[in-house]
């Protein structure tokens, strides 16, 4: 067990990962540059202002699970404007097809590709450097109920 978690700005390739101690949380400066910042622009929508993601920023990191060794976290290099093509979003899209693998330094250890789109996953350490992703992906011939559960073994 390790007093520490690890957390991911939207719409970009940070993380940011802290230390726990007895009174208060650390910011841990992490060892790689991310490839890309967030970007937000102001919009006008009806009749109010809002903040959102610019059209050629990344969906980036959409989750994350940990081990004691790694940090896992969900990628998706698509655009917003990806997204959007054809005047109608698709969810898939939204989805990560890679997962990037960071020690709890911040460093850049690998990428692990999947052949699934997936959303939430959690990643279980089977035995030493022996792991197992569950994740869930949309399955779209599926109806009614299109979500599965795919799984991936794979070493460290």
């Amino acid at each position: 067990y390790k007093p520490m978690f690890v957390t991911r700005l939207p719409y970009s390739d940070i993380i940011e990962i802290y230390r726990i101690t007895a009174d208060r949380c650390v910011k841990i400066p992490v060892r790689y540059q991310p490839e890309f910042p967030p970007c937000y622009e102001v919009t006008h929508v009806g009749n109010q202002w809002t903040t959102g993601p610019c059209s050629n920023t990344i969906i980036g990191i959409t989750s994350c699970s940990v081990s004691n060794e790694y940090i896992f976290a969900g990628y998706n290099s698509n655009t917003m404007a990806d997204i959007m093509k054809g005047g109608e979003m698709s969810t898939l899209k939204l989805y990560s097809n890679l997962i990037r693998v960071y020690d709890w330094e911040g460093n850049y250890v690998v990428k692990i590709s999947l052949d699934y789109p997936i959303h939430n996953f959690t990643v279980v350490n089977k035995k030493q450097k022996e792991y197992t992703i569950y994740a869930v992906t949309i399955d779209t011939e599926c109806d009614p109920n299109p979500l599965r559960l795919v799984k991936y073994d794979f070493k460290l």
